[in-house]
């Protein structure tokens, strides 16, 4: 099953008003699935199998990264966006997960359990070559930002200080006084999207972590945004008690109101404009 979307960032209906176009790619029980950005029946991406989650779209739509569970822990798969052509990232005995792409496509950013007498770790492997090297110990929810450098959170539980490092190791920076979950860079690289608080909700703040405003604050559980291809809306999942059943959102960069992409239960989204199975 294909899936093919060529549609600009935002595109008029019938009634004139603007709908967001793209693909959404999302875990649900039964694997993952895609729907469009506007909503619609879910599509289940051929392959995939329940527990399969976090899926990320890489920069050109052509591939999806995801993770799944096997031999007691998790490690990190590759496929075609159509579910076709799946390969297998790495094989450590430890956990490998919670991967964003680099902005050139050609490598992930992940956190590993594989170092001994540590919490979890950055790592970034090729997706050519399977080669992968140590970033930093004690580091969650990496991404990476479009000047090169890695964004992530310390290895602790609840909100946590934010870093930057570059690729290979070095320059490890706190981020102003940021404490966040789950940091995502805007595709322009001037924003943070992020979890913070409890129950929790998604905020913003500019790249360096300054002026940061609360976007979705429901009262509800909401958490894990990623960014629209074009960074004016934000895709986010909520839900009404602390480990789910969660719903997939979106809501416009700057707070307003939500729009639920889809009926079934789904958590862990991502978005492309241009899905090419």
């Amino acid at each position: 099953m294909a899936v093919v979307v060529t549609a600009a960032a935002a595109v008029s209906g019938s009634n004139g008003a603007s709908r967001a176009a793209g693909v959404i790619a999302f875990e649900g029980a039964g694997g993952l699935y895609t729907v469009g950005a506007d909503g619609g029946e879910p599509r289940h991406i051929r392959g995939t199998v329940a527990g399969d989650g976090n899926p990320r779209w890489s920069p050109d739509g052509k591939l999806l990264a995801f993770e799944r569970f096997a031999n007691d822990n998790w490690d990190l798969h590759v496929m075609n966006a159509d579910g076709s052509g799946r390969r297998q990232l790495t094989f450590s005995p430890s956990d490998d997960d919670f991967a964003m792409w680099a902005p050139h496509g050609r490598s992930l950013v992940f956190t590993s359990e594989r170092d001994a007498g540590s919490r979890k770790s950055v790592y970034v492997i090729s997706i050519a070559t399977s080669a992968a090297r140590r970033v930093t110990r004690d580091g969650k929810y990496p991404d990476w930002g479009r000047d090169g450098r890695i964004v992530f959170t310390s290895g602790g539980f609840g909100s946590q200080p934010v870093f930057t490092v570059r690729p290979y190791g070095s320059d490890r920076r706190p981020l102003a006084s940021l404490e966040a979950l789950a940091v995502r860079v805007s595709h322009d690289g001037k924003k943070l999207a992020y979890q913070w608080g409890t129950p929790g909700d998604v905020y913003t703040a500019d790249i360096d972590g300054t002026h940061a405003r609360s976007v979705a604050a429901s009262g509800e559980w909401e958490g894990d945004p990623n960014w629209s291809p074009d960074d004016t809306r934000i895709v986010y999942e909520s839900s009404m008690r602390r480990g789910g059943p969660y719903v997939v959102y979106t809501i416009a960069s700057n707070g307003g109101q939500r729009t639920r992409v889809t009926a079934m239960p789904g958590c862990c989204a991502d978005w492309t404009l241009r899905a090419r199975g």
